[in-house]
C-alpha cells in the first residue's frame, strides 16, 4: 500500500487560527513521512501566501514534497492531477510497481485548516475520485471540527477519522 500524506491550507493568512499543538502535530507528521520515503502532497488555496515557512523548511529538500495549488477548497482535483502527471513514480507499492489512480493500494492521510470546508472537500473529492482507496482524516492534524462531531467524514465512503 503506498501511504500518501496529504496537508490542506497550512499557509500564512490561514495558519494563525491553528491551535499549537495541530501545528506541532502536523510537523511531526511531516517528519515521520519523510523518515519513510513517503510521498507528501501540500494544497496551497489560491489567493494566499505560499505554505508556512516552518513547514516549508520541515519539506525542504524532500523531492517526494509536491505543493500543489487550489482554487477551490477541493484539493482533489490537483492531486489526481499531481498523480495522473506521475507524482507518484518513484513510490512502489507491494507488487513493486508504482501507484496509479485506479489502485485499489493507495491510503491517504489527511490533515489541514478548516476541517469543516476544504479539508471536507478534498477528502470528500478523494473519496469520490480514488474509490478504492483508504482515506483517514487524523483529527491531531486538524483544526477543531464542529464541536468535535466528526460525523461528516465518516458518512464518506472509505473514509475513517482516527
Amino acid at each position: 500500500m503506498a501511504k500518501i500524506l496529504v496537508l490542506i491550507h497550512i499557509q500564512p493568512g490561514i495558519i494563525e487560527c491553528a491551535p499549537l499543538a495541530m501545528i506541532d502535530f502536523v510537523a511531526e507528521l511531516a517528519a515521520d513521512y519523510i523518515r519513510v520515503g513517503a510521498p507528501i502532497f501540500i494544497i496551497e488555496l489560491d489567493g494566499y501566501t505560499a505554505t508556512a515557512t516552518w513547514l516549508q523548511a520541515t519539506l525542504a529538500g524532500y523531492e517526494k514534497a509536491f505543493y500543489l495549488r487550489s482554487e477551490l477548497t477541493d484539493g482533489s482535483v490537483a492531486i489526481s492531477q499531481a498523480i495522473a502527471q506521475g507524482a507518484l513514480a518513484d513510490c512502489k507499492t507491494s507488487n513493486g510497481k508504482p501507484p496509479t489512480l485506479k489502485t485499489e493500494l493507495l491510503e491517504f492521510e489527511v490533515g489541514g485548516l478548516y476541517s469543516y470546508a476544504c479539508v471536507f472537500d478534498t477528502v470528500a473529492g478523494l473519496s469520490r475520485r480514488f474509490s478504492t482507496a483508504q482515506i483517514v482524516v487524523n483529527k491531531s492534524a486538524c483544526d477543531s471540527y464542529l464541536e468535535g462531531d466528526w460525523s461528516a467524514f465518516q458518512s464518506l465512503s472509505a473514509v475513517s477519522v482516527k
